[in-house]
């Protein structure tokens, strides 16, 4: 087997405070832990790795009129059961599109949760007050629909009590605009639709009512229900693109990442960021944390992890972040055990579910946007992973036969130049005609023993994380024209 590095000595002579370099160094260590199975009668052939990395992978045209033209979409578990989750709709309304990759930990029940949620709860906020009242007629049906779907990655793991809780949840949420949009018509307010608060308030909404939904309601008889409980207490990052016309907003929390790439003149590609990572290795997240608890620096973050437990430093659920320690004590530590408080639990909460927003116009240079989980950005940086993309890009169009326009006098020096730049496409023609699949192979290794040997792991948990990839392609000609 081929290493990126010979020995643990050289891995760590690369240390540096660069966190794609660390992230080099998790990669080499994963390598050597995989072990020497270069074996023949081991290795996976290319087929059959081929048929492993494409199980999951879609891709979907939108079919109409807006910035996008299509998405690539796949993802490659590591954890069993995966705790990843990829999301992807369009308003009922209007031209409003959504993405979402969420990346849970300590299980997958709060990430399975937030991904079947939390576009509702966005698209809620979209509606006006006459639409709210059309759709709180139709609570009765059990029929709420707010979304088109574009397809089913994964399967609901929820159980039919749990998918009514929300329900319900959901219609209480719906009432609550309502009277809030009619009490601001009522004194002549006009109702603004801020896509950056209607993020945030979703966001912070949905994560309030997962907390409230763990919790037991003598009123209302609900006792305590260790189903709701688990989905409180695992947690899940979140990064969501809201595209309209051509604004382009992400929300972002915890480690996943969105990256647009861009192609400058000379035809190249360079990644522009749309979010940051949430955890001790971001500067102002730190200010941040320390600043909301002032007598615990010496506590907050150790072996760059809060409370020496949790890496990100934002995520839905985590209610043993966020709980006051009364309540952990009443309703979790009889069922999860006295470990389930951290120490130095001082002043919680120390984890919030506020994303932070980032917003852009579209213009001619922004060619697609990527939405990864960590599992990506562990072992590839987001100059890579652009360089990719674009590179997968260039060699898709060569597959078209080459058409000289006949709507304009051509000269023989630019179809030159358009079979020139097309022989270099050639050479970048990819394996996968998915983009996001494209991504994980290359993420796993450049050569086929490198891939056999991440594919073919006992315990693959242990060499890397659950990798989630949506690639998002703009419609370069919609959006000059617009």
């Amino acid at each position: 087997m081929k290493f990126l590095c010979k020995n643990f000595g050289e891995v760590l002579s690369l240390y540096s405070k660069s966190p794609y370099q660390k992230s080099i160094i998790r990669r080499n260590i994963r390598y050597l832990n995989l072990g020497d199975r270069s074996t023949s009668n081991l290795l996976l052939s290319p087929a059959e790795a081929t048929k492993i990395l494409r199980t999951n992978e879609s891709t979907v045209d939108i079919q109409s009129k807006c910035s996008i033209k299509y998405y690539d979409v796949n993802y490659l578990g590591a954890n069993n059961p995966i705790e990843d989750r990829q999301t992807s709709a369009k308003f009922l309304y209007s031209n409003i599109y959504l993405f979402g990759v969420f990346d849970g930990h300590g299980g997958y029940q709060c990430s399975d949760t937030i991904s079947q949620r939390l576009f509702d709860y966005i698209a809620l906020n979209l509606l006006n007050t006459k639409q709210l009242e059309d759709k709180l007629k139709l609570k009765s049906t059990g029929k709420f629909p707010l979304w088109y779907a574009y397809q089913a990655t994964y399967n609901d793991a929820r159980s039919q009590k749990l998918k009514e809780l929300h329900r319900q949840s959901l219609l209480l949420y719906a009432e609550e605009l309502l009277k809030e949009k009619i009490m601001e018509e009522s004194i002549g307010n006009e109702i603004e639709y801020n896509m950056e608060k209607i993020m945030i308030d979703s966001f912070l909404k949905l994560d309030n009512d997962l907390m409230i939904e763990a919790l037991p309601n003598p009123a209302s008889g609900k006792t305590l229900d260790k189903e709701t409980l688990d989905v409180a207490m695992s947690g899940s990052c979140a990064c969501v693109a809201l595209i309209k016309d051509m604004d382009l907003y992400v929300a972002n929390l915890g480690d996943a990442r969105a990256v647009l790439g861009q192609e400058i003149d000379d035809g190249t590609y360079v990644p522009y960021q749309m979010s940051f990572e949430h955890n001790s290795e971001n500067i102002n997240e730190m200010k941040r944390l320390f600043d909301e608890h002032p007598n615990e620096h010496t506590t907050l973050i150790r072996d760059g992890r809060l409370l020496e437990m949790l890496l990100p430093l934002r995520a839905f659920g985590d209610v043993r972040f966020k709980w006051p320690q009364k309540n952990l004590k009443d309703y979790a530590v009889p069922v999860y055990g006295h470990g389930v408080i951290p120490s130095y639990y001082f002043s919680p909460p120390y984890v919030t579910a506020r994303p932070e927003i980032i917003h852009k116009k579209l213009n001619y240079r922004d060619k697609f946007l990527i939405l990864a989980t960590d599992g990506l950005w562990d072992l590839l940086s987001p100059e890579k992973v652009v360089q990719l993309v674009g590179n997968h890009l260039n060699g898709q169009q060569s597959y078209d036969p080459y058409v000289i326009p006949e709507d304009r006098p051509v000269k023989l020096r630019e179809v030159f130049e358009d079979l020139t730049k097309r022989r270099v496409s050639i050479s970048h023609q990819p394996v996968d005609h998915n983009s996001a699949t494209h991504l994980i192979r290359y993420a796993l290794g450049n050569d086929h023993i490198q891939i056999s040997n991440y594919l073919r792991a006992d315990m693959p948990r242990n060499i890397r994380d659950d990798i989630t990839i949506t690639v998002i392609y703009f419609d370069t000609d919609h959006i000059i024209e617009a």
